[in-house]
């Protein structure tokens, strides 16, 4: 039975599978630019290294004036004592795609330090003014090559709608599992309530994930919080470059409650292959690179019993697809900067795939809703028992079992959590509905995609001016 842990400190040296510890983010001091007044505050500092990469990412929140003014200003970063001194790449601004999220920096690093595991590096301007030093660390023996691998930010229970993302977590991460997923990449911070390590801890102990920890505490810009929404850009960012050269897709941002279901022919190692070779042999051999494939969405009705029933044992959804934009999965290689919805910034050339609902489509199991969802969908119901026994065989508990105890463990949360999680799935909603509103047109044509067809992310109406 899971048990909930409180005698540790949530936090990176936290007894929990700690030989899983991938990284421990701690965001570099600020930078400050004389010259232009600018101050750059980066969120990670992230190790990047493979066949393809070898260089040290910075992350930073984008703005269109930091772009602007820095876009086409070199910076320099080198080793310690000016060793390996190179020009930085600034990537992130130079496409039109809309909710540009991260600016990011280049800083190529020798290939032969790849197994260094804690780096030095330092910034400077062309001049040679030195701005800052950062040092970041990693376990570059943990992560291996995987066909597919997926990104788990924390969870939260949010009392005022009903929401409880620990009841999804382990049925969610399971279902993944049986469809292609060889690895998730869980990101915990200050904060997290201990029931999400509770749900990773048998996933890290059999390999099959490993854990990134943000220290928010130490963010200088003081906008991020364990609950909610606002690590999300960030997280899935830093998993996109902690996962290049390590898989050859990856999920960014599937949430715990959107299982994403393909048709597909799976004679390749995943779907996401076949989907694009099938895509090439109808006439686009020629055509080119595929850096992200997006999916349609479905709402389907929540079972009536959380703690009794696993969500996909619902069958009722809509009969249209919901008008909200779609999910995708992306090639980490191709991509240089995310949104949740659409990458934004990738390889010239390369470009992202629309497919039809008949091939590839996100369940999201997200209302009790009976007048919307009134369509009978069964495709997945007939995978419950698989489920359950995955379920079972993880936790040595039934569905019913081991959801009394995440219930029960609530009150191992950090004073104040519940509290302060109130309202924060609903406000989540509200964001996401004027997003839809927003790009209402482009969604309503995404969702009449009958075969697959190369799509763009919505323009921002200032760039494309």
């Amino acid at each position: 039975m899971l048990q909930a842990k409180t005698a540790h400190p949530l936090g990176p040296t936290e007894a929990v599978a700690d030989a899983r510890d991938l990284a421990t983010v701690v965001p570099p001091d600020p930078m400050v630019l004389k010259e232009k007044n600018i101050k750059l505050n980066f969120l990670s500092a992230v190790p990047t290294f493979g066949p393809e990469n070898n260089y040290i990412a910075l992350l930073h929140r984008y703005d269109d004036t930091l772009w602007d003014a820095l876009g086409n200003y070199t910076l320099f970063c080198s080793g310690p004592n000016r060793s390996h001194r190179v020009p930085m790449r600034i990537l992130g601004g130079e496409t039109l795609a809309h909710y540009k999220r991260v600016l990011v920096w280049h800083c190529d690093w020798p290939r032969e330090e790849a197994s260094a595991g804690c780096y030095n590096m330092f910034v400077e301007e062309a001049s040679g003014r030195e701005l800052g030093h950062v040092h970041t660390c990693y376990k570059p023996n943990l992560l291996q090559h995987y066909s597919t691998a997926a990104c788990v930010t924390s969870v939260w229970q949010d009392p005022k709608t009903g929401y409880n993302g620990f009841l999804r977590l382990p049925q969610w991460i399971e279902f993944n599992l049986l469809h292609g997923v060889k690895h998730f990449l869980f990101y915990t911070m200050t904060g997290t309530d201990p029931r999400t390590i509770e749900v990773f801890r048998p996933y890290l102990k059999a390999g099959l994930a490993t854990r990134v920890h943000l220290d928010i505490s130490q963010a200088s810009d003081h906008k991020h919080n364990p609950i909610g929404y606002s690590t999300q850009s960030w997280i899935i960012n830093d998993c996109l470059y902690r996962m290049k050269g390590h898989a050859d897709w990856l999920y960014p941002t599937i949430d715990t409650d959107e299982y994403l279901f393909t048709t597909a022919n799976k004679t390749a190692d995943n779907p996401f292959d076949d989907i694009v070779t099938d895509w090439a042999a109808h006439g686009n051999a020629n055509s080119t690179a595929v850096h992200s494939i997006h999916f349609g969405i479905y709402r389907f009705r929540m079972p009536e019993k959380d703690d009794s029933q696993l969500q996909i044992s619902s069958p009722m959804r809509s009969l249209k697809p919901q008008g909200t934009c779609p999910k995708y999965v992306l090639k980490p290689s191709l991509v240089n900067a995310l949104f949740i919805h659409w990458p934004t910034s990738w390889v010239a050339e390369a470009s992202g795939l629309g497919v039809p609902r008949s091939i590839a489509v996100i369940n999201h199991y997200r209302t009790h809703d009976k007048q919307s969802t009134n369509f009978t969908d069964p495709t997945l119901v007939s995978q419950v028992p698989s489920l359950g026994s995955a379920i079972h065989s993880r936790f040595n508990a039934s569905w019913q079992g081991l959801a009394r105890t995440l219930i029960r463990d609530q009150n191992t949360s950090p004073a104040g959590f519940i509290q302060n999680a109130d309202g924060i799935q609903e406000a989540g909603e509200r964001w996401r509905q004027r997003l839809d509103e927003e790009f209402s047109s482009w969604v309503s044509d995404f969702n009449k995609i009958k075969q697959t067809q190369i799509i763009h992310p919505p323009v921002r109406q200032t760039d494309s001016q």
